[in-house]
């Protein structure tokens, strides 16, 4: 249900739906909140297709979709009982942002110097 969840709201981020009804889903609060965890890695993945695309305008706004749920999930604290793994996936969600945040930077000047040069050293 988790996977379901993950892939559900990914189909609708990246088809610019970002109302989603996740009540609609018929599952569980924790398997919500660890779906949506989840997602942030999958974001990820989206972003390096866009930023290998040269789209730096649709990568940043699924950055700040990512920040938006970092920034939501972690207020939540629940003990491993009632919602298993949240807070190892919150905490790995950082790591991946400030990666994705890198790569972003990486792409940009990389698209700048072959906008200078014509070409990349």
């Amino acid at each position: 249900m988790q996977e379901y969840v993950e892939s559900y709201v990914f189909l609708q981020f990246v088809t610019d739906n970002f109302d989603v009804d996740l009540q609609s889903l018929g599952v569980e609060i924790p398997t919500i909140l660890t779906g949506l965890a989840d997602l942030i890695g999958e974001l990820r993945r989206f972003i390096l297709d866009l930023l290998r695309k040269s789209d730096f305008e649709r990568a940043e706004k699924y950055m700040e979709m990512m920040e938006k749920l970092y920034s939501e999930l972690s207020t939540f604290y629940f003990p491993d009982k009632i919602v298993p793994g949240l807070r190892n996936k919150v905490d790995g969600a950082r790591w991946t942002i400030e990666r994705t945040k890198s790569d972003y930077i990486a792409a940009k000047v990389a698209a700048f110097i072959k906008n200078q040069t014509g070409s990349i050293h």
